[in-house]
């Protein structure tokens, strides 16, 4: 016996003990189902449905590549190797312990929060309410005060440059004066 004989034997034994689990040992009568054939018949059937069908003929073509990405164990073989991911953990060690740092003082300073003046701030809401209201009060009086005081800033502004201008003014008349009594003085002597 060849190697492809043997192979085909203990292929078919093995059939043989499927037909018998699915129909029970000793049915022999039509109702029992005769694997070999039913797999025939859908596989030709399988076959009429998907020809001249090419977008369904290359599906079929990839059935196992789309049951390899199926496979949860796909997640495992296409991740980081064990080397990859040490690599990624050591670059990232200062922030981690920059991280750890942080925590632990957070974790120190917590004590600051679960003390008793923290925990009375409750109680001090209705004089809190009352310094908002002063404080929204003395708001509107500074904004009052500050508008007075750029009117009166405008206002004081506005005289310096009429000032400057009349002095302007008198600059140049007692210019003009000047130069004709120093004209006068020229001419008499």
């Amino acid at each position: 016996m060849t190697s492809d004989s043997v192979e085909f034997d203990v292929l078919q034994e093995r059939l043989q003990r499927l037909e018998r689990r699915i129909n029970g040992i000793d049915c022999k009568d039509e109702s029992s189902v005769n694997i070999s054939d039913s797999l025939n018949n859908v596989s030709s059937r399988l076959n009429a449905a998907v020809a001249g069908r090419e977008k369904i003929k290359n599906v079929l073509k990839r059935v196992d590549e789309i049951e390899k990405y199926l496979d949860p164990a796909i997640g495992e073989q296409m991740t980081l190797e064990h080397t990859t991911k040490l690599n990624v953990i050591l670059a990232n060690e200062k922030n981690a312990r920059e991280t750890a740092l942080q925590l632990e003082k957070v974790n120190e300073l917590k004590t600051v929060l679960d003390s008793e003046h923290i925990k009375a701030t409750p109680s001090f809401s209705g004089r809190l309410a009352k310094l908002s209201k002063v404080m929204i009060e003395q708001e509107d009086a500074v904004n009052l005060v500050s508008g007075e005081v750029r009117q009166l800033l405008s206002s004081y502004n506005n005289i310096i440059s009429t000032i400057s201008k009349q002095f302007v003014q008198w600059d140049e008349i007692v210019t003009k004066l000047e130069m004709r009594s120093d004209a006068m003085k020229k001419s008499k002597k």
